[in-house]
């Protein structure tokens, strides 16, 4: 009887990997990069970015591959490379990312193909030559300050905005795949992605970075300084009007979270936010509850006024008493 129960949970997990396995093409809202999840039959998966490097070439970077197991509805997710553990699931064409890759969250599956890809790791000379290429670049390199400002790659593929607030966004393209706070320990730049509570490392140089490693490639591309930010540590204030222009942009959605981000310099997570508060408020105003609200104030003045009636008619009394007594008031 042991043995019958355990061949029957054996083929429910099976079953459950199957209907898991397979090709899922995402909307990430971008305009220029393509995302493919791959979930293999063999517990492997594979997350690819593919995008127009020329015009006759396709680029696709890997930004996250390893094993995974399941449970219910979920998929845990091991990253062999970067070595750390995030969570999502599929639920009727929507994925849902409980933590990990926040820009995925609540996107919907374009296309399902049935197929299966071999999930293979960068091989030894490959990473042999990156470690080689990080090796000379921080040669000599001591002491460097970091300079705020945007950065990018000679291929104009990744950018990473240093703020000067201590936040960070690294995009691909148009596609913001990770964002959150950095710090600097020696010549190391330290981004903390808050969604995946994990630590990404470049290395500083004079006037440029070199990656040691982060999502969408294994280290080794060089982004040297374009744009000058000031480094003040001081913390920026928005005026109600800004945040209403910006409100309104995200709400038209004639651009991408990513495009409003670079456009107002400010990240997808507040422009969401404020997006979602000026709905908020616009459903409040033909909502009704103003009209509720008025009669309650209403309400509450005139019992106000009977009851300032009332204690000027007792006050009256006793002054009144108080005279004929010869008492004084």
């Amino acid at each position: 009887m042991k043995q019958f129960y355990l061949i029957v949970l054996l083929f429910v997990c099976l079953g459950n990997i199957k209907a898991f396995s397979g090709i899922y093409e995402i909307d990430i809202n971008s305009n220029l990069v393509n995302c493919e999840l791959i979930i293999n039959s063999d517990h492997t998966y594979e997350i690819q970015l593919c995008f127009q490097s020329t015009d006759d070439m396709v680029n696709c970077a890997v930004l996250s591959y390893g094993h995974y197991s399941t449970a219910n509805d979920s998929l845990y997710l091991h990253d062999d490379f970067y070595d750390y553990d995030w969570e999502l699931s599929i639920i009727e064409n929507v994925v849902n990312v409980n933590n990990g890759y926040a820009f995925l969250d609540g996107r919907t599956v374009l296309n399902y193909r049935n197929e299966t890809v071999e999930v293979l790791p960068p091989n030894d000379d490959y990473l042999a030559k990156i470690k080689e290429r990080i090796d000379t670049f921080i040669t000599g390199q001591n002491d460097l300050p970091l300079v705020a400002g945007l950065y990018g790659d000679q291929n104009h593929d990744y950018s990473l905005r240093i703020n000067d607030t201590g936040k960070y966004q690294l995009y691909l393209k148009d596609a913001l795949l990770s964002d959150g706070d950095w710090s600097q320990k020696d010549n190391i730049l330290i981004l903390h992605d808050n969604h995946l509570n994990h630590d990404f490392k470049i290395a500083i140089g004079n006037g440029a970075l070199m990656s040691l490693g982060v999502p969408g490639e294994f280290g080794g591309t060089k982004l040297t300084l374009k744009t000058i930010g000031k480094m003040t540590t001081k913390r920026r204030k928005f005026t109600n009007k800004f945040k209403a222009m910006v409100a309104l942009a995200a709400i038209r959605e004639q651009k991408t979270l990513a495009e409003l981000s670079k456009e107002f310099e400010v990240s997808p997570n507040q422009i969401s936010q404020w997006k979602q508060e000026a709905i908020r408020n616009m459903e409040k105003a033909f909502g009704g509850k103003g009209d509720e609200k008025s009669e309650e104030d209403e309400k509450s003045i005139r019992k106000l006024r009977e009851k300032v009636g009332e204690l000027t008619i007792e006050r009256d009394f006793f002054e009144d008493a108080c005279k004929r007594l010869g008492l004084q008031w």
